[in-house]
């Protein structure tokens, strides 16, 4: 996951962990092998976007631009184990998308990453 968010902070892509993940570290533990993101990916980024990411997971260019004009979500699947699967979902615009984006926080909750 850690390529993935470093690869959105450098293209300064807003995004947050959601799901499993972020219930695990500000919850109670549940064992996963997918990890959910929100981005606020534009179509600019999306070429930039999978070329960050391409050596390190299975990407599509094609997959993430229709994403974006669709607004459903797409995959990334790390080559090297083939079992983390990072889905990547595009919210809405809206009043609800908005705050959760800008409640995010940067790094873990208890400092250790």
């Amino acid at each position: 996951m850690r390529p993935v968010t470093r690869g959105f902070d450098a293209l300064k892509v807003p995004h947050y962990v959601s799901a499993s993940v972020a219930k695990s570290v500000y919850g109670i533990a549940r064992a996963t092998m997918d990890v959910d993101l929100a981005a606020a990916l534009k179509m600019p980024r999306s070429a930039l976007v999978a070329e960050a990411l391409r050596r390190g997971y299975y990407v599509d260019g094609l997959m993430i631009a229709e994403a974006i004009e669709r607004r459903p979500s797409f995959d990334l699947l790390h080559l090297e184990t083939s079992a983390i699967k990072i889905d990547v979902f595009l919210p809405a615009e809206g009043d609800y998308q908005q705050s959760a984006m800008e409640r995010r926080r940067a790094g873990h909750p208890r400092g250790t990453r």
